[in-house]
């Protein structure tokens, strides 16, 4: 029996069990309270010890749920969270969900069930943020990293400006001369790609340049998936440029382009985005924007760390300025 079966039989939030269990009137009927008290006794339900000392001593412990630490922007990510919160005297339980929901949803359930004192919550598919009505319900402080601040009014969000940094970048391999461009995104119902997919677009259209939606190739930030795209974009039409939507996905674009033999950027001109730490030493250098990946990491831990310190309860907004890399993967051409 857990806290989330109490709540289940009892037709009532983990919240709400939670506040009965800590003795805390806010928010809780009496009829309500003794409903759940009923069936505490009636499955002789006992509370993790641990947990529950957690709970009431403010666990110095942060979750942080990333989709990918394979994907180095991920684990440079996790580098700055920890180390900040080192710093702080906190400790971070680090969460791989590997993109998938039901994963991302278990961490969620077992982080606000074992108290931890906030949450750093950064994924690719960031349109679905249900997993996370636990830690709001819970008033557990929380920071979003990379997903849209209109949207999500009443959180915390720390990110750059997506459109604006890939509008920068297509505009530049544009004032090479290169029109017959493909672009290699993210998961679509990613907000980080899509807003880069704006940009994209904007830049082509201010400069009169007509997208092609069938050299638009929808992909997943994977090495694999770079590669694999590229032949298909080998095979759909004579390109002069592809756009890719990260730097791990631009990778294996450069090797299958290798093995067809093409050389970059003689035969094709490649961009990445991220500035992760092996684009400037590849072969070519990679052209890329860069982003303060490491310090976005700092600043998310730092930020929650001042909310559960009491240091500064207010909505904490900011966007980093990104930083166009040009290297030698793009060639001006006639």
């Amino acid at each position: 029996m857990t806290i989330r079966d109490i709540a289940k039989q009892c037709n009532v939030s983990v919240a709400t069990v939670s506040r009965v269990l800590n003795n805390d009137p806010k928010g809780v009927g009496q009829h309500t309270r003794e409903k759940v008290l009923k069936v505490i006794e009636a499955t002789n339900y006992k509370p993790n010890a641990v947990a529950r000392t957690l709970a009431t001593k403010r666990a110095r412990t942060i979750g942080l749920i990333l989709p990918d630490v394979s994907n180095p922007f991920n684990s440079m990510m996790a580098k700055g969270v920890e180390e900040e919160a080192s710093k702080y005297g906190y400790n971070t339980i680090l969460c791989d969900s590997n993109n998938e929901k039901e994963k991302e949803n278990a961490y969620l359930r077992i982080l606000s069930e074992n108290y931890v004192a906030g949450l750093i919550y950064n994924n690719f598919k960031s349109t679905d943020l249900s997993g996370l009505q636990d830690f709001i319900g819970q008033s557990i402080p929380y920071i979003l990293i990379d997903h849209d601040i209109e949207t999500h009014e009443g959180a915390s969000v720390i990110k750059i400006d997506n459109a604006k940094a890939m509008y920068d970048l297509t505009r530049f391999v544009l004032s090479k001369g290169h029109k017959k461009i493909a672009a290699v995104t993210g998961y679509e119902d990613s907000y980080s790609s899509s807003q880069r997919l704006i940009g994209f677009k904007r830049a082509m259209n201010d400069v009169g340049v007509d997208v092609n939606a069938e050299l638009i190739f929808t992909g997943d930030f994977r090495l694999k998936t770079g590669y694999e795209l590229c032949g298909c974009i080998l095979e759909k039409a004579k390109v002069t440029a592809i756009i890719c939507f990260n730097d791990v996905m631009a990778l294996g674009v450069l090797q299958k382009l290798k093995e067809n033999g093409l050389k970059v950027p003689e035969d094709i001109s490649v961009t990445g985005f991220d500035n992760i730490e092996f684009a400037d030493f590849i072969d070519p250098p990679l052209t890329t924007v860069s982003q303060p990946i490491y310090d976005m990491g700092r600043r998310a831990a730092y930020q929650l760390i001042q909310k559960l310190e009491g240091q500064n309860k207010d909505i904490y907004k900011q966007e980093f300025q990104h930083q166009l890399m040009i290297r030698k993967s793009v060639k001006a051409i006639g």
